[in-house]
């Protein structure tokens, strides 16, 4: 573990453990939408398989493996799995749901570690961070510069009962957040305004300290 690696968690655990998260706070084991004992079965399409060549899907595995207490294991016969299948888009369901669950990837394009990062943390049941209850008290959003039909889709904030991470802080630098022209209409003017003075979102490449936190507040 290099020493970046090591900063960063430590500022997860330093974030659990201020917050007085603990494994007591533990949920998979009250929440049906995250999967159970941390541990999520998955199979791989022929399709997926012929063009990852280079293994990307597994290693960015292994990356959200090597931050937290989860596992993506093989699938034998376990009745709820995550089926990885090829597609027209980059797309999957948020949480655990029961059963064959598909995550669908555009071929080659999603085999990309910034993509497949966000799709695995999206099935492991964490929203985009622009969705949360107190999204207003960090971001502006430009309402004119969204189409309605995309405000309601894509800009609709969870209720608190749907995000029970209420006790981390808003996370700019997190890989789920959209970037400032997520969905404009005007794409030389933004939808998402940062209100903390020089923040930039949609920027991130990795995990964020605060994404592990999450990880971590829920699964571990």
């Amino acid at each position: 573990m290099n020493a970046s690696m090591f900063a960063v968690l430590f500022l997860a655990l330093f974030l659990l453990l201020d917050h007085g998260l603990g494994v007591s706070a533990r949920k998979w084991d009250t929440i049906s939408s995250l999967w159970p004992n941390a541990v999520v079965p998955y199979k791989v399409s022929k399709s997926v398989k012929n063009v990852d060549s280079k293994g990307i899907l597994r290693q960015t595995m292994d990356e959200i493996e090597a931050v937290s207490c989860i596992k993506f294991v093989p699938r034998k016969d376990e009745r709820d799995f995550l089926d990885i299948s090829a597609g027209f888009d980059c797309s999957t369901v948020t949480g655990h749901r029961g059963q064959a669950q598909v995550l669908v990837l555009q071929i080659p394009f999603c085999l990309e570690r910034r993509k497949l990062l966000r799709q695995l943390l999206h099935t492991l049941g964490l929203p985009n961070e622009q969705l949360r209850p107190d999204r207003d008290d960090h971001v502006k959003i430009n309402w004119g510069n969204i189409n309605p039909l995309d405000a309601t889709l894509f800009f609709t904030k969870l209720n608190t009962t749907d995000l029970p991470l209420s006790e981390l802080p808003y996370d700019y630098n997190s890989i789920l957040h959209a970037d400032a022209n997520y969905r404009a209409l005007k794409p030389t003017e933004p939808t998402i305004i940062p209100l903390e003075a020089g923040t930039t979102v949609g920027k991130a490449t990795g995990l964020s300290a605060l994404d592990i936190a999450k990880l971590n507040v829920l699964y571990c």
